[in-house]
């Protein structure tokens, strides 16, 4: 069976060959990410994130041809939403313009953020090499051809509308022709994230049954290989996470890039997570302890804060900051309005033209100085506020059951599950059950310090 008759289109491409080659996977580039909440606050730095989106785009083409790649698969949700903008939609044109003219193909799927009923552009022609698929129920098969011959195949399936409840892995499957074959779906896979909406659900079980030898996956934004190993020919199940963070949340921290691929003989040989975005968003510790005055906890976090950007290569970022330790400052500091001018402080005269930190929110997690043990030696409530919040502490280590079947009936649902989550992790509802004792400390001696 020849290529033209077997699959959909073809696309003749300059770098590779069937026993070398390598493509990118990215996903989830919400190019005009608006950034209204931090617009009000600062519009230079919503600016600057906003930018950087796109910005984190242009680096994974240059990564492209960087490596000679021969194609670039992109896992949904191009946008962030209806609100694209021309200038958004021009630049990403242009950019993949760019990857057609070096003879670097590019395959899109629609996803929740870009359906295909949408009206999701306004752009009438693509370059030659791009291909966007449809939600046709014949599933489109797309063959990749170098001047040495078929290197691989793509096809993928795109949203119809926002809320596709559709299993659409179901509809994947191997060509019968010998080489590479790959997937494209914007999906939940189960059990992997509940941070994200049950979009295209489907399981890993579904997935491998493809017999696809790469699924690339968007949709949920933290990096995860969900199955594959190198030289292996079990197939690979990969999520490349998004490209550029865009918010404070657990799977928005940290580098945020594309997924290098690289493949022999119809086998994955190595995959590498290559950092690509502008801004990144940290959650940090800064270490006051000690520390008897405001100045002192401002030079602090200006001295954590360079060791940081050093640490991410000279990228701007966004911080949560914790103060921990013991400091006299405890009281001052539980006070909310302290560590708002704290942060106030640290973003004043920010120069958004170079590396920058911007002070998102800062949380009081110091202790006051106190001897724990020279305090349980007093006879009196504070020291058996003491000896109670430490029995609690190693009933909870011991059996944290007993605590989760006294729920109330009467509590929410949501109330319970937090409840029941804190209860999962010891170590969390340790700190709480400290964070709880030093702030019934600090009521009960507003007047004078408990030394």
């Amino acid at each position: 069976m020849s290529v033209e008759t077997f699959f959909t289109e073809t696309f003749h491409i300059r770098h590779g060959t069937a026993d070398n080659f390598c493509f990118i996977h990215a996903s989830d580039l919400h190019l005009g990410t608006p950034f209204t909440g931090l617009a009000e606050t600062n519009e230079g730095v919503a600016s600057v994130l906003k930018q950087a989106s796109l910005e984190a785009f242009k680096n994974i083409c240059r990564l492209a041809l960087d490596k000679k790649a021969s194609f670039l698969l992109l896992a949904g949700d191009i946008y962030d939403g209806l609100e694209r903008g021309a200038y958004i939609q021009l630049k990403f044109h242009a950019e993949l313009q760019k990857l057609s003219d070096a003879g670097i193909a590019t395959f899109v799927v629609h996803g929740n953020h870009d359906p295909i009923t949408s009206g999701w552009t306004s752009i009438d022609r693509w370059p030659k090499l791009v291909k966007f698929f449809s939600n046709k129920q014949k599933t489109e098969i797309c063959a990749i051809e170098s001047p040495t011959g078929l290197l691989a195949s793509v096809q993928g399936i795109s949203y119809k509308t926002r809320d596709t409840s559709e299993n659409l892995s179901l509809r994947l499957k191997r060509p019968k022709e010998d080489g590479f074959h790959i997937g494209i779906l914007h999906c939940n896979v189960a059990g992997v994230s509940s941070d994200h909406q049950n979009y295209a659900p489907c399981s890993i079980e579904d997935l491998k049954n493809t017999q696809l030898d790469y699924l690339a996956l968007g949709h949920i934004h933290k990096h995860r290989i969900l199955s594959g190993e190198p030289f292996s020919k079990a197939p690979w199940v990969v999520y490349a996470g998004n490209s550029q963070g865009r918010s404070p949340k657990s799977s928005e921290l940290g580098p945020k890039g594309a997924c290098l691929v690289s493949v022999s003989d119809s086998c994955v040989t190595s995959l590498e997570v290559i950092p690509c975005d502008l801004v990144r968003y940290l959650n940090i510790e800064v270490d006051v302890k000690g520390l008897t005055g405001l100045d002192q906890v401002k030079e602090t976090c200006l001295d954590t804060i360079d060791h940081y950007i050093e640490m991410h290569s000279g990228r701007s970022l966004m911080i949560r900051a914790k103060l921990k330790g013991p400091t006299p400052l405890y009281r001052e500091l539980c006070e909310y309005s302290a560590l708002h001018e704290i942060a106030d402080a640290l973003n004043e005269n920010l120069d958004i033209n170079s590396t920058f930190a911007w002070w998102d929110t800062i949380e009081n997690d110091t202790t006051p100085p106190l001897e724990m043990n020279t305090l349980l030696e007093r006879d009196d409530f504070l020291s058996d506020l003491i000896k109670t919040s430490e029995e609690l502490k190693k009933t909870l280590l011991a059996d944290s059951n007993t605590y989760k079947d006294c729920l109330k009936d009467n509590l929410s649902n949501e109330c319970q599950s937090t409840i029941r989550e804190i209860l999962d992790n010891p170590e969390t509802a340790s700190e709480l059950i400290d964070a709880g004792l030093y702030h019934s400390i600090n009521q009960l001696y507003k007047e004078e310090p408990v030394d």
